[in-house]
This record gives structure tokens, sequence and C-alpha cells, in this order.
């Protein structure tokens, strides 16, 4: 994946939600449906992700040269997952965007989604939800050791259910659990340190979280 390309993904979803928030509001404020759950929304997240780069493919991703002796092999983990996402609702469905953070031993795996929520109106402060998104991922850490200046990162699905309960007209607690479909790239590079040329890798893998959630809705 280029660098142009990774950014669009990263900030195509900012700019999206810059540009129909406007008419968003002015709907939602028109609208005596909207469930007095605010127009605008934030929402912090943390807890456990569990991730596995063999599930699906895999071919090389990590550059399991022989030549490079401290080359990284590991390709699953559990670690913690923190987050932060901001959007708007309109009626029972609400769009944002979403940044997360996975740290896995010795890996660390980000992503940037747009996701769309579809909220189940109930008559109660309990509020299910059906989650999908589409985005960006890469992954942070060092190849073999060896310093190389290189970027392995792709796309990303994801797919998930959570709960929103509000204990204030503008604030809710709750969860969610979500599994992403990950497809990351490798390009091929020279290491600096055995002067060997690596070829480039790819893999397609699921990561899992659980996370609890504080919203702000607005």
């Amino acid at each position: 994946m280029s660098r142009s390309s990774a950014w669009s993904l990263v900030l195509g979803p900012i700019v999206a939600l810059a540009l129909v928030a406007p008419a968003t509001r002015a709907l939602a404020e028109d609208d005596e449906d909207d469930g007095g759950r605010g127009v605008f929304w934030l929402r912090g997240d943390a807890g456990l992700a569990y991730v596995d780069l063999r599930s699906i493919s895999y071919d090389n991703l990590w550059a399991e040269d022989a030549a490079l002796e401290d080359a990284i092999v590991q390709t699953s983990g559990t670690g913690p997952q923190f987050g932060a996402s901001a959007g708007f609702r309109v009626l029972f469905l609400t769009i944002g965007a979403h940044l997360q953070l996975a740290m896995y031993e010795p890996f660390d795996i980000g992503t940037v989604m747009l996701e769309i929520e579809a909220h189940l109106p109930v008559p109660l402060p309990i509020e299910p939800y059906a989650r999908v998104g589409f985005g960006y991922a890469w992954v942070g850490q060092e190849l073999g050791g060896s310093g190389a200046d290189v970027t392995v990162n792709g796309y990303d699905l994801r797919a998930g259910l959570g709960l929103d309960i509000f204990i204030h007209e503008n604030v809710s607690i709750g969860g969610a659990a979500t599994i992403d479909i990950l497809n990351l790239s490798r390009q091929e590079f020279g290491d600096p340190v055995t002067d060997v040329n690596i070829e480039e890798g790819s893999a397609v893998g699921i990561q899992a979280g659980f996370m609890a959630q504080l919203g702000l809705h607005l």
C-alpha cells in the first residue's frame, strides 16, 4: 500500500464527518424521534484484544529469514487495547471515526476506522447495537531487530455487537465485542545489518476485542 493510499484511509473518515455533520445536525433537530440521545457523541474504550495473523493466510510477513537471527516470528498474542471515537447520530444510526491501538508483545496493531452502528430503540435506558466498519491498519514494530525502516500496513474489516447503558441523558457506559479481519502487507527491503534482501510478505489474520466504554452524547 502506498503512503498516499494510507493517508487517504486515515483522513477519509475525518473529512467525511466534517462534511456531513452540519446537515445531520439540522436533520436531527427537526426530527422528534431522535430518542433524546443527542446528535454528536464521543466515546472512549479500553479492554483486551487477541490477534492471530496466521488464522486465514500467512506469507513471510515477519521476514523469517535464516540470516536474521533475531527475526520476529511471533504472530499471535493477547494484550490491552485502547481507543477513542467520535461521530454523529441520525435516528437509530450512528456514524463515526474510531481510532484504536492494541499492544501485543513484541508488536502493536493500530487501526483507524469508519464505523456505522445500528441501534435497537427500546423504551429503557439500555440500547443494544450492531457495528460494522472499514479502515486502515498498521503494525508498529522493528523487523528482526535490524533497524530497517519497513512499513507493514493494510486494510481492516470489522463487525461487532455492543450495549450502551444511559446513566444520564448525556452519559452512557457499556461494552462491546468486535471481530476484525486484518489484511496486511510488507514491501521488499534490504536488511542494513546483514545486507540480505528480504522478499515482500503478507498476512490475513483475525483480531478479537472486548472492551468497556464510556460515552458522552451532545
